[in-house]
């Protein structure tokens, strides 16, 4: 089994593909991914996607990637799965040829729209033996420009008790400005900072990387959000087992940011929606840490749905 699992979520409400600027359906390059970034025009769905996964490919082909799509329209179902069928045949045809393989991808595609994070924890059900060392979330809006995941392990194997890391990105929330980058930096690791409205440590997923532990002794992400939030519980997650979240600068990847809008009433990301749950389940932290009871079992109990 691989030793190490992506899980990169895709959901797009459009009722169908968009036409502008398409590319092939085969395996795009570096080259040409990097293209398709510094001419604006990468962002199309299901483009983008196909360039995510690609970039994934390209960089690390021996990491279990599985895509999970949450119900995307079928016009964007259908490119996805014309991507995904060349992908396991070039693998299957360079096996039988010789040479090196590139890598395949798995797809899973959900019947009904549903939370990034139930998905999240079937793939990490689904894909993750005893063999499984690390569980990468990589957002559908985040390219691989490198091969960040190598630097990654070595800050894993040097700190024992690191359980997420965190890569820089190019384009972010400007409000966690250390989590922004043009490319890696040549600096240590470091805990991420507090802020002062997620009330806690916090960094933003658009991509990480977890311990497989870690994610064994909460069975899985928690859950309870749709969408925001729960970045702001995770570095207490990792108190409660002893371990610490960093930020590696010697990680780094692309991200698209055009100002997506997690306040609007009904979005997708449900922040407005949620928020008061949010505060209820902070303060209900606050205090429990404060007493010194802030344990596995209490976590899991306020952040994960009941199945």
């Amino acid at each position: 089994m691989p030793e190490i699992v992506c899980y990169l979520p895709t959901y797009s409400p459009e009722t169908e593909a968009d036409t502008a600027f398409p590319r092939p359906i085969t395996r795009a390059t570096d080259q040409e991914i990097a293209s398709r970034i510094d001419s604006d025009k990468g962002r199309k769905k299901p483009w983008m996607y196909l360039d995510s996964i690609d970039s994934i490919l390209n960089h690390r082909p021996d990491i279990k990637l599985v895509v999970g799509d949450g119900r995307s329209s079928e016009s964007i179902r259908e490119v996805m799965k014309k991507h995904h069928r060349e992908s396991r045949l070039e693998h299957l045809e360079m096996q039988w040829t010789g040479g090196d393989v590139p890598g395949s991808y798995d797809l899973e595609l959900y019947p009904e729209k549903m939370s990034q994070w139930i998905i999240f924890n079937d793939i990490f059900k689904k894909y993750c033996d005893e063999g499984t060392k690390y569980f990468i979330y990589s957002s559908s809006d985040v390219i691989w420009q490198n091969d960040w995941v190598s630097e990654a392990i070595k800050e894993f194997e040097k700190n024992p008790r690191l359980q997420i890391l965190f890569p820089c990105v190019k384009n972010g929330d400007p409000n966690l400005p250390c989590q922004i980058a043009d490319g890696p930096r040549d600096i240590d690791s470091f805990k991420a900072p507090y802020q002062e409205a997620a009330k806690a440590p916090v960094l933003n997923a658009y991509v990480m990387m977890f311990r497989m532990d870690f994610l064994r002794a909460y069975a899985g992400y928690p859950t309870v959000f749709r969408n925001c939030f729960t970045e702001s519980f995770l570095s207490f997650m990792c108190d409660a087992v002893g371990g610490e979240m960093r930020i590696a600068p010697r990680c780094w990847a692309f991200h698209y940011g055009e100002g997506d809008m997690w306040t609007t009433p009904g979005s997708a990301y449900f922040y407005t929606e949620e928020k008061m749950i949010f505060q209820d389940i902070m303060n209900r932290v606050q205090m429990h840490r404060a007493m010194n009871i802030a344990n596995v079992d209490f976590y899991k109990k306020i952040l994960y749905k009941k199945e």
